[in-house]
């Protein structure tokens, strides 16, 4: 995806999505403006070839979108599934939507209440005074004065929203130099090694 939401009228589909702190000061700084994500079954979802429809998965889904192959589909990036040529697998993330940044965190009561409290960033240290829902409860990390991990950071204590300008599906060995600048790295073998960093 490249940020720079799917909208329904006005409604903009968020998706959160983790980043690490460096790949969060890439951001800040403006040297990330792409992201690449595995092609998992739960990353998209299957509709009918001829009229749209969603349509349930086929039997032994995981195996057939690992031997897929990316093609357009109404002119969006989309997922042909072998021995199933009525079916097409679309990414849930689509141009115009919006990505909500997971990022570490630490957060502390900055009043008696505890309705007010102040959000820590690992990635810069910088932080925000914010007031959280009431319906939300402390991760126990947070809570002994910890570093939150970044799947737990609420929606309210989010403070980058990316819109997805552009999705494409392509294979992960396909990004050049040019790519992996876009990724915050330096060049194919740094982006090479940042993947393998996160993904072991």
């Amino acid at each position: 995806a490249r940020a720079g939401a799917r909208a329904w009228g006005c409604v903009v589909t968020e998706h959160g999505m983790m980043f690490r702190a460096e790949l969060v000061r890439a951001i800040l700084a403006g040297q990330k403006t792409e992201t690449r994500r595995l092609l998992v079954p739960s990353a998209v979802f299957v509709v009918e070839r001829d009229s749209g429809r969603r349509a349930p998965r086929p039997q032994g889904f995981a195996d057939l979108l690992a031997r897929s192959s990316a093609r357009t589909w109404y002119g969006e990036p989309s997922i042909s599934l072998p021995a199933h040529p009525d079916l097409v697998a679309l990414p849930r993330v689509q141009a115009g939507d919006a990505l909500w940044v997971r990022e570490t965190w630490r957060a502390w009561a900055t009043d008696g209440a505890g309705d007010c409290l102040r959000v820590e960033y690992r990635a810069d240290h910088t932080h925000r005074d914010l007031r959280h829902d009431g319906d939300w409860s402390v991760p126990s990390a947070v809570a002994r004065g910890g570093w939150g991990s970044a799947v737990h950071l609420p929606r309210w204590a989010c403070r980058l929203v990316l819109p997805v300008v552009e999705v494409r599906v392509e294979r992960l060995q396909s990004i050049d130099d040019a790519g992996a600048r876009a990724e915050g790295c330096e060049s194919r073998d740094d982006f090479a090694r940042l993947w393998d960093s996160l993904a072991p």
